[in-house]
């Protein structure tokens, strides 16, 4: 069971059936929300965790009100056929496959989370909802030490096959060193291996009120700016702990698309923190660094 909307957060919740709820939903904006209430009913291999057929799909119309509470909604299942989506991921040499996740679409912001593949096989062939207007995302992760890398292709129809995902190495932090001292506003910042995309690099105080600091560039090396003129500068006196990793963001060309409107953070939440729900809007893949320390004067 999940509710959708085009402003909705991902919800929604497993249950054997036929009852189920609460379903609590949430979404940014207006004071309500138009979307619907969907149910989609399938089988599992007790083996491998992935379903093996789907039996019934259905949802129903209903506008949230923030606060309120909506009874008694409910969905009539209608039968429903499968398909089968296959193809492949290739990954950096160095780096292990540890996931891949497939999320079903149905309208902009509606969707859940069909499936969670652990394996480490390159190939896949999944069986997949046959639902009229809906399309696929499939999600890929790899990793090397402490180094991600994920990727993601979306508007995939639900009988595609020779799917191809491609990840691209993580960012690796070079220079300062782990645990380095003395680091200033002076102090280069230098990152090595992650191409096709622009470097967030962030910059996480340890300890204190001190700020956190993001720099979004298309260099490999960047500094520390200089924010004493507006009270968030890198404090200058005690050392003072920080942490800082390196995010690569792709596709994109230019910092101005990457942090505007239609740039990496939507997407980032989607796939790196929710994970579930309809999945990413469009084509991408992050790189995620190693984590070093430093402190400051």
């Amino acid at each position: 069971m999940f509710f959708g909307s085009p402003e909705a957060l991902p919800s929604g919740s497993s249950v054997p059936g036929p009852a189920y709820g609460p379903l609590n939903a949430q979404w940014l904006g207006p004071d309500s929300t138009s979307g619907n209430v969907y149910a989609l009913q399938w089988q599992f291999d007790p083996g491998t965790n992935l379903p093996i057929d789907y039996k019934g799909f259905g949802s129903k119309a209903l506008t949230l009100s923030d606060g309120g509470a909506f009874n008694n909604q409910n969905v009539t299942l209608g039968s429903l056929a499968e398909d089968n989506l296959s193809g492949s991921v290739t990954v950096p040499a160095g780096y292990a496959l540890n996931q891949r996740r497939v999320n079903l679409r149905v309208a902009p912001g509606s969707g859940t989370t069909l499936l969670a593949d652990a394996s480490a096989a390159t190939s896949f062939s999944y069986v997949t909802p046959r639902i009229a207007g809906a399309t696929l995302s499939l999600v890929a992760a790899a990793s090397s030490g402490a180094r991600l890398s994920v990727a993601w292709k979306t508007g995939v129809a639900t009988n595609a096959s020779g799917v191809g995902v491609s990840l691209t190495a993580a960012p690796g932090l070079t220079v300062p060193v782990n645990n380095a001292t003395g680091v200033t506003i002076n102090t280069d910042f230098q990152t090595t291996g992650f191409s096709g995309g622009v470097n967030v690099f962030y910059f996480r105080h340890l300890a204190g009120s001190n700020p956190d600091i993001y720099v979004i560039t298309t260099a490999n090396t960047t500094k520390i700016p200089d924010l004493s003129a507006i009270g968030l500068g890198l404090p200058t006196s005690g050392a003072v702990s920080y942490s800082w990793q390196v995010i690569g963001v792709a596709p994109f060309t230019s910092t101005d698309l990457a942090a505007g409107s239609g740039g990496f953070l939507k997407d980032y939440f989607k796939v790196a923190l929710f994970g579930s729900g309809a999945g990413p809007d469009a084509d991408g893949g992050i790189g995620q660094s190693e984590i070093f320390n430093f402190t400051t004067p």
